[in-house]
């Protein structure tokens, strides 16, 4: 390939003579056409290693995970034909099975108790009961029970996981093949990636699939006690309908998926800024699930440069590589795993299925486990050297917030929220910023935006000491906006400054959106389908309520603002949200549902920003002036329609994006009067948690109807 210049590329694999002259080798062995064409003696290739970034090649970042593990060949052409001759001499090719199969007979005949070596040519086997042993030995305090939580009940119907105790007692470890999870995660990375068209996974259809549980004792264990639980799985019939199993993700015969436990009341912060976990028997299974399903509700876009895809979901998978291998893990990542893990379970137990309570256990341990490893990673975020990198401490602390985002969790959204707030004003704004780093940026925005519109509470004591550690760190200084979203706004000519570009200064340091101005490499329109300008005017409508209510306090008389001035800023603020037009959609609310399912994706995400635009003008209305719902119902049945709309996009599983629409529709939903409207609003939401699993849906729905209970609009 030529380089824009039309110079010859280098060759870093090409032979030596190509590799001096400076030109592209064809690497044809043993001696390349280009030396042979110019008279030359083709020199060979020689050992050179050098590492190949398995990230997009267009981008100068690292990769997500950090590790890259791919190299090149260490030995020449010649020295590996040698290799390859040596091995064939020792043992003639018709000789290979019948030495194997001597192999086999060998250690067959060797009692169990005794150490064997065994080497017949190239191959061999060997046993150490010491090693075995040593591995059989109590738990350490870094190990972790993954089935105390989960008792599965034993059911009698073939088409339901059945859990039976084993008469005989569970087989030692070193008989229980741990090396299985290995292999079978080994051979399904890849597989993990991909993200088919999202379907729900049916456990009714899944026949013949066992599990096998066993315990040291019937009395519950003791601390230092060892329980091992094994799956077996039949590939004949095990998930046979299921979307598990696409793309070529099958069970081999008779594998078995070992945990490696003990007691977990409550399992420590390790002091180590590196520690080593045992592997989850179901971690592919649940990243499979959050890669095809969960993912997909998070934006309404499917491609590979959202941040799912490009930062979470490939360090997760480097995660599970490295735990199977044995490898050590800081705690941000593994708080990113376990919460990914939890939100993937979290998911499951809230579909109607047979195991339902089952995952929902697994989520609260997976949870419980990320929570701890996020304090962790927070102790030590602001340390000397740094103990993690940047992107991955912030991922830890965004993945606990999308955590409890799809649980509900309002009170650790908000700790957490404000704790990467902390972090990227300390760490963050003083940094050059790649494309990575502002997708984290805008992650974390988008969702403490439209966090603060609803919260109820925020001015409490973490607040105010957080507030109180930024100021006083002296890096405040690199922030554009203020620190909190109470400071008075400060527009003469919102209008105008509206359409000036913002400097690379204060688009990429103006964390909050506190300044006008349009700023082209924005990537909230690429993420959620939203917008920049429409998450600035929701945070100037909230620095504008917040102010008023500040300055109706008795303690903040003559200091907060005037109501000629409240007045004169509200007038502003709404003229610029009547004159916003999408810049690349029309509104598809009126548009038919024929022409809405061509180009879904680039539908989809018009259909979220209208719901987010309409519900604006509602939030707006209603915080700001305080008007009568009565004078908001068309904005409210506009929210309803585009809802309605966006879901009859989706397919199976539910539709991309949904969890964008959760604000819009709480939004709209506590505005409605009509009974019918609300009907309609509560089927969406009942629609939603059904085939998503996610609590968030259900959660928002029974505080909307507890609104319409109390008679209370928004």
């Amino acid at each position: 390939m030529e380089s824009a210049k039309g110079l010859s590329a280098r060759s870093f694999g090409g032979c030596d003579n190509c590799r001096s002259r400076r030109v592209k080798c064809d690497e044809t062995r043993p001696s390349c056409l280009l030396c042979t064409a110019a008279g030359l003696t083709c020199k060979g290739y020689g050992k050179n290693i050098f590492f190949v970034s398995a990230d997009d090649p267009n981008d100068n970042d690292p990769p997500a995970d950090e590790a890259v593990r791919f190299r090149r060949l260490l030995f020449t052409e010649s020295e590996r034909r040698d290799m390859s001759q040596q091995l064939t001499l020792v043992v003639p090719q018709a000789s290979v099975s019948k030495n194997l199969s001597r192999i086999d007979e060998l250690c067959e005949n060797t009692p169990q108790s005794e150490n064997l070596q065994i080497q017949i040519g190239p191959f061999g086997a060997f046993r150490d009961i010491e090693r075995a042993a040593g591995r059989s030995n109590p738990q350490t305090d870094l190990e972790i029970d993954w089935s105390l939580d989960l008792d599965i009940p034993i059911i009698d119907e073939p088409s339901c996981l059945v859990a039976r105790e084993e008469a005989d007692g569970p087989p030692s470890l070193h008989q229980a093949r741990p090396s299985s999870l290995a292999s079978w995660t080994t051979r399904y990375m890849q597989d993990v990636s991909s993200s088919p068209p999202p379907q729900t996974y049916d456990f009714s259809e899944a026949p013949d699939l066992d599990i096998a549980m066993s315990h040291l004792n019937e009395n519950p264990p003791i601390s230092g006690e060892i329980r091992d639980v094994y799956l077996s799985v039949n590939s004949q019939a095990a998930f046979h309908n299921s979307t598990l199993l696409q793309n070529g993700m099958r069970f081999s015969n008779n594998v078995d998926l070992c945990y490696y436990p003990l007691d977990t009341p409550r399992y420590p912060i390790y002091p180590s800024a590196h520690i080593t976990m045992p592997v989850p028997g179901d971690a592919v299974f649940l990243l499979k699930h959050y890669t095809t399903n969960v993912v997909n509700l998070m934006s309404p876009f499917g491609h590979k440069r959202t941040p799912w895809h490009t930062l979470f979901i490939p360090h997760v998978k480097s995660c599970l590589a490295a735990l199977t291998m044995g490898e050590d893990l800081s705690h941000p990542s593994l708080a990113i795993f376990f919460g990914t893990l939890a939100m993937s379970a979290s998911s499951l137990g809230q579909i109607p299925t047979g195991l339902g309570s089952d995952w929902s256990k697994r989520a609260k341990l997976y949870g419980r486990y990320a929570r701890e490893h996020c304090q962790a990673t927070l102790a030590g975020a602001y340390d000397v050297p740094k103990v993690a990198k940047y992107k991955t401490t912030l991922m830890a602390l965004l993945t606990m917030t999308q955590l409890y985002n799809v649980t509900a969790n309002h009170q650790d959204i908000d700790f957490y929220l404000v704790e990467a707030e902390k972090f990227i004003r300390l760490k963050g704004l003083n940094r050059p910023k790649s494309r990575k780093v502002r997708l984290l940026h805008h992650c974390y925005v988008f969702q403490r935006v439209f966090y603060e519109s609803i919260c109820v509470s925020s001015n409490n004591a973490h607040r105010q000491e957080v507030r109180k550690s930024i100021e006083s760190s002296g890096y405040s200084i690199y922030g554009i906006d203020s620190v909190s979203f109470v400071n008075q706004p400060q527009w003469h000519n919102l209008s105008h400054d509206m359409l000036n570009l913002k400097s690379l200064e204060i688009g990429e340091n103006d964390l909050h959106l506190e300044r006008p101005g349009k700023w082209p490499p924005t990537l909230y329109d690429e993420i959620y389908g939203v917008p920049e300008t429409l998450v600035f005017f929701l945070s100037c409508i909230i620095r504008l309520s917040n102010a008023k209510e500040v300055s109706a306090k008795p303690q903040s008389a003559g200091l907060g603002l005037s109501i000629a001035r409240y007045l004169d800023l509200a007038k502003i603020l709404e003229t610029c949200i009547k004159e916003y037009r999408q810049p690349r959609h029309t509104s598809t609310t009126e548009k038919g549902a024929s022409q809405s399912y061509s180009d879904s994706k680039a539908n989809g995400s018009a259909l979220i920003t209208s719901a987010v635009e309409s519900a604006l003008k509602i939030y707006f209305y209603r915080r700001v002036y305080d008007v009568d719902t009565s004078i908001l119902q068309q904005l409210v049945s506009n929210v309803l329609a585009t809802l309605t709309l966006h879901q009859c996009m989706g397919s199976g599983y539910t539709s991309d994006g949904s969890l964008c629409l959760v604000w819009p529709a709480f939004v709209a939903a506590r505005e409605a009067e009509d009974i019918t409207v609300r009907k309609a609003f509560s089927q969406w939401f009942e629609n939603c948690a059904r085939n998503s699993g996610l609590r968030t849906f259900e959660v928002t729905l029974k505080t909307v109807e507890d609104c319409w209970a109390r008679g209370e609009p928004g």
